[in-house]
């Protein structure tokens, strides 16, 4: 009777696998890997009301300075050192930015930026607050070198929030 059971179960186990499909193993071998990407996160910013952006949420990609500065302005205060993107930034730099708007004050932790296939992925934790009755505005401002990038995708606590294409 046990070399009947054996019998049985390599038989199912056999026929478990699938005939003419790729293993994980294999199919994540031909996967392209996605490679690290340097990136630098910068504070300190607030959206000018001069930039025409609604919604709850705007996904965004910058290739110059003045695009940037229609966008956001320095909000120079007292308290914590704010980090600015240095003057010859757009030189090298590829800047993308997420802004979150509405009645709660947002934080972010950018886990990690990685490139595959063309589009760069920004991965980061965001984070909430009650912000009381006004209406608040919270940008993730974050550069990386300039590559041959075609979109940028956010993924935002493990989740695709949104994208933006990049202009040539």
């Amino acid at each position: 009777m046990n070399k009947l059971l054996a019998g049985i179960v390599v038989t199912l186990t056999t026929l478990s696998e699938p005939v003419g499909f790729a293993t994980a193993a294999e199919a994540e071998k031909e996967k392209p890997k996605a490679k690290k990407v340097a990136f630098e996160v910068y504070t300190g910013y607030f959206e000018s009301n001069k930039s025409g952006l609604k919604g709850p949420q705007s996904f965004l990609v910058f290739t110059d300075a003045g695009a940037f500065n229609k966008t956001f302005g320095k909000a120079v205060v007292m308290g914590k050192k704010r980090k600015f993107l240095p003057d010859d930034a757009f030189d090298s730099k590829l800047v993308v930015a997420t802004i979150k708007r509405g009645g709660d004050i947002w934080a972010y932790k950018v886990e990690n930026v990685t490139a595959a296939q063309g589009k760069l992925f920004v991965r980061y934790k965001a984070f909430s607050r009650e912000g009381g009755r006004a209406r608040y505005v919270s940008p993730l401002i974050v550069a990386v070198d300039k590559g041959k990038y075609s979109e940028v995708v956010f993924m935002e606590n493990g989740k695709k929030v949104g994208t933006a294409g990049i202009e040539k």
